[in-house]
């Protein structure tokens, strides 16, 4: 029956090997760092803190964060003085 393979016990898949493990940050950016090599690419550089707020307002809000938004969470960043 269907719904008996839901009560199954799962085991986690093994991470798998990289060749730039100084990239991950935990097991799951192994497996996209994985899928990244093996279609022949390097991962980008970290974004700018500035340019993290403004993507991550945008996919949270659909809209741009107003230049106060960016300067409260720069300040809880660390980035700006107080």
């Amino acid at each position: 029956v269907l719904w008996m393979d839901a009560l199954r016990h799962k085991t986690m898949p093994l991470a798998p090997e990289v060749k730039d493990s100084a990239w991950c940050a935990n097991e799951v950016d192994r497996f996209i760092l994985a899928r990244i090599e093996s279609a022949g690419l390097k991962p980008s550089a970290d974004a700018e803190a500035r340019t993290f707020i403004r993507r991550a307002t945008f996919d949270l809000t659909g809209l741009p964060p107003t230049l106060e938004e960016v300067e409260v969470q720069m300040r809880s960043l660390g980035r700006l003085p107080e």
